[in-house]
């Protein structure tokens, strides 16, 4: 027998998450498939929906950061904190703040109060002490009228007192602001302190001296927005007889047919017989032995597969995952309509959008597989757009990933 699910609003409740389970569960026969979680039977829909990680829990901010504790360095907990400050909107920063205070400075906790932070290796704090400040901004403070001059004396009267407090400077354009700012730098490091400038935007950083200004994104992050698409990259041939293939169509000598179209050496070509079994034989010829090989990085991140269409990538990843044999786990995009008060479009029709340059609805993953990066945040430490990763671990809301790189690997952690 077959029906239709009809629509449902979150302010109905139970029946709302009951929807959402449905769309979501595959092929449940009784309404205990949708309580079970992970072995575990939930007493509603929405705790269901919640271990499924289907819709947004009040605390996800601070069980990311528990479980990015478990194996994570404060250094990466505070790139952390910094991107959720940025992206994420939290409700109550002070409180996240304070509950995992321990976590984000175990590591000061630890180092002796009389460390040379100069020869500590900081990149950060060595960085600023090769700042050569320019002569001209050496006599700035006294340049400054009477609205700069205010702000400059009880900022720094903040900093002589070791009294902390968070400033905000405001006003029009060209009314003196960087200068200011200018100002207070070159103060705070003629008395021998470190001051990191950071800004929002790129375009901020321009109207500082070289050196001087970092971005956020750059000064403290190294995390990264992850998708599934372009997941498998492309095995390199290098052959004589290829090599030779792409000099002659390049220098023309290649035969065409009907002077519009090259027909591609049977030797390069996977036969097709039917698109289950053309696509298998595809994987097979660039993935020789994955079940083997599977847990070698250098095999993973050497060899990939192209693909015109995304869904024809999206087909080939799904059948390329399943042939790993380790644990999976499936994440779920949380979509909503900006000042949709009246809950006018439903989350079921936002997750069934596939707009161009953003992942889809859900992302699939299995220890060993590749992620691909699709939206850069630390340039300076090597993640940019196309950066592939290994999968390494994942929990409820964070993913243990490598950078991959020809024999090297560096961890990084994502929410």
């Amino acid at each position: 027998m077959r029906g239709r699910l009809v629509s449902s609003n979150p302010a109905e409740g139970e029946q709302y998450y009951l929807h959402l389970l449905l769309s979501h569960v595959n092929v449940p026969t009784c309404f205990k498939d949708l309580y079970m979680v992970n072995g575990l039977l939930h007493p509603t829909f929405r705790k269901a929906s919640l271990e499924r990680g289907l819709i947004e829990h009040d605390d996800n901010l601070s069980q990311c950061f528990a479980e990015a504790f478990v194996f994570q360095f404060p250094n990466i907990l505070r790139r952390l904190f910094a991107l959720i400050l940025i992206y994420c909107e939290p409700r109550d920063v002070r409180k996240l703040w304070e509950d995992h205070y321990n976590s984000l400075f175990e590591d000061y906790m630890r180092v002796n109060i009389d460390v040379n932070l100069q020869d500590g290796g900081f990149r950060e704090v060595q960085e600023e002490y090769s700042i050569v400040v320019e002569d001209e901004h050496l006599q700035a403070c006294e340049s400054l009228n009477l609205d700069q001059k205010f702000a400059f004396d009880e900022i720094m009267r903040h900093v002589e007192n070791d009294c902390r407090r968070i400033f905000f400077i405001d006003g029009p354009s060209r009314t003196g602001k960087t200068f200011l700012y200018k100002a207070l730098l070159v103060e705070v490091r003629s008395r021998g302190l470190v001051a990191l400038a950071t800004a929002s935007s790129g375009v901020a950083t321009n109207n500082m001296s070289r050196g001087e200004l970092h971005t956020l994104d750059s000064r403290f992050l190294s995390i990264c927005i992850i998708t599934q698409y372009a997941t498998l990259t492309t095995k390199t041939l290098t052959d004589q007889w290829f090599s030779e293939f792409l000099l002659r169509v390049g220098d023309g000598d290649e035969e065409t047919i009907d002077d519009t179209f090259i027909c591609i050496p049977n030797n390069m070509a996977i036969p097709y017989n039917d698109k289950g079994n053309s696509t298998d034989a595809l994987i097979d010829a660039i993935f020789p032995s994955l079940q083997i090989n599977g847990d070698a990085s250098n095999y993973i991140i050497s060899r990939a597969i192209l693909s015109t269409k995304n869904n024809n990538v999206n087909e080939i990843n799904n059948k390329l995952i399943d042939r790993f044999c380790r644990e999976e786990k499936v994440y779920y995009s949380l979509d909503e309509a900006q000042d949709d008060k009246n809950n006018l479009y439903l989350m079921k029709f936002l997750s069934s959008l596939t707009v161009n340059g953003l992942p889809s609805h859900y992302l699939r993953l299995k220890i060993g597989c590749t992620i691909i990066l699709l939206r850069n945040i630390d340039p300076l430490n090597g993640l940019c757009n196309g950066k592939r990763l290994i999968c390494k671990w994942f929990q409820h809301n964070v993913i243990d990933a490598e950078i991959a790189l020809v024999n090297m690997l560096a961890r990084g952690c994502f929410c």
